[in-house]
């Protein structure tokens, strides 16, 4: 009988016959701590020796060739091929040290809100030889515990091949949309949007510096043109994830100038006016503002998700400078509960609150139907902030609702991308009417509502 892997190991590779032995060798070397793991090579359409170099590790890891798709898309069907219950990705032209898994395994389990755990890495040259112990110390790089989305929306600082992350999250991450930039600055983001990151001191990946590097040490030039490839991802998170509750205005603030920074570079390394980088749309950008409410200013959370649509108009941006001056010196709500920390039984049914609250016999026959398994739970999805009370007396008014055998969870509604697609994917049935976009139209209606509907007469 076959065990399901521990760790899976991604290794993308694209010409890089020459290193690529010591990165395969070093996954292998690893001590999974608890069960085996498995290494996926995938061949971005290498026309060096990869192909040849693979060849004399086919009995040991799982080789898969395609035409060449880039960095992102190949990262990503490695992503839909693992099988492990964590995850690592490891560059084909770096090395790990032989206890980087034990140890990150180890920090998952022992922290069940960490979704991704990261570490230091040692910078070494082609030869293998250490030219700095501390990439963090290098480049000045504060690592940071905890709920770090916010601080992600201006720059990453979690790096692939020295981060692990749970599988059990990979509806939050796979697949990839095509606005991701890099494989690491988008998980990061999409596990920090349902979990917690945490830092492990201790050296995660010997990053090798070899003159053909993605973007260390790159030239003025190629800085310019990273900093135009990122500005699609950095649009991207300001429209999706900006609306998360733990991301403040400073973090907003960090992410402004971080945008600004790259926008001027890119259009002076491009020798372009700014306008010439972006398309805009204003539509868009005023329909964000005009959701509103009547008498009311746009909070600096609308504000930015309208200036992602149209970053040249002026008044915009101005209004958002304000705004995000004027939040920053009011008291934040407290975050709600990573969604991570629900765990849900094997039958998460959802629902939401006002269409629970306005049908009270969907809560009854819910109860009837599903309050003695053990392993239902009903999830009822309300906005952050709002008033539970006339959940709370529906259920106590409902002797079958009440009683200890029905789980009946409220949770604050999703209001990322990832967020969403994570929470769909642990459900099974949705109770209600609601649903009719993805990711939770996939879902099926809960037999409960068809026993509501039939003792209404309907």
């Amino acid at each position: 009988m076959s065990t399901a892997p521990r760790a899976s190991v991604i290794i993308p590779a694209f010409n890089l016959a020459r290193y690529l032995p010591a990165a395969i060798d070093s996954a292998l070397a690893q001590d999974p701590h608890g069960g085996p793991i498995e290494v996926i090579v995938i061949d971005d359409g290498s026309t060096d020796e990869t192909p040849q170099v693979l060849d004399a590790y086919r009995d040991r890891v799982k080789v898969v060739r395609q035409a060449n798709r880039g960095f992102v898309a190949t990262v990503d069907r490695g992503l839909g091929l693992a099988n492990g219950e964590y995850i690592a990705l490891l560059d084909a032209d770096d090395e790990w040290p032989r206890d980087r898994l034990r140890r990150h395994i180890e920090v998952l389990d022992a922290r069940p809100l960490a979704g991704l755990v990261q570490g230091d890495m040692e910078m070494i040259d082609s030869a293998g030889h250490t030219t700095h112990p501390s990439f963090f110390a290098l480049k000045g790089i504060q690592p940071t515990d905890g709920r770090v989305l916010g601080r992600l929306l201006g720059n990453n600082f979690v790096s692939g091949g020295a981060s692990t992350f749970r599988a059990s999250l990979l509806p939050a991450i796979h697949p990839m949309a095509e606005e991701a930039a890099y494989p690491d600055w988008w998980i990061a983001a999409c596990v920090a949007a349902v979990a917690e990151i945490v830092h492990d001191g201790a050296t995660s990946n010997r990053y090798r510096s070899h003159g053909a590097n993605m973007g260390l040490n790159a030239s003025p030039g190629k800085a310019a043109e990273i900093y135009r490839y990122e500005l699609t991802w950095r649009r991207w998170m300001m429209w999706n994830l900006i609306d998360d509750d733990t991301v403040s205005p400073g973090d907003m603030q960090a992410a402004l100038q971080a945008w600004n920074m790259g926008l001027g570079t890119a259009a002076a390394g491009a020798g372009v006016r700014t306008r010439e980088l972006l398309e805009v749309d204003p539509d868009a950008a005023r329909d964000v503002l005009a959701s509103a409410p009547a008498g009311s200013l746009p909070d600096s959370r609308a504000l930015m998700r309208a200036f992602s649509r149209d970053p040249f108009d002026g008044a915009l941006g101005v209004d958002l400078a304000v705004a995000l001056h004027r939040e920053a010196h009011q008291a934040l709500p407290a975050p709600s509960a990573p969604l991570i920390a629900f765990q849900a039984r094997p039958r998460l049914t959802l629902a939401w609150l006002d269409e629970l609250t306005a049908r009270p016999e969907l809560v009854r026959a819910y109860a009837e139907e599903a309050g003695g398994d053990e392993d239902a739970t009903l999830g009822v999805l309300f906005p952050h902030g709002a008033d539970l009370s006339s959940l709370v007396a529906l259920v106590e008014s409902d002797e079958l609702a009440s009683r200890e055998g029905c789980d009946i969870t409220a949770l604050p509604e999703p209001v990322t991308p990832p967020a969403r697609a994570l929470i769909a994917a642990r459900a099974c049935a949705w109770l209600g009417e609601r649903p009719t976009t993805p990711p939770y139209s996939d879902l099926r209606v809960h037999g409960a509502v068809e026993r509501a509907e039939f003792a209404l007469g309907r």
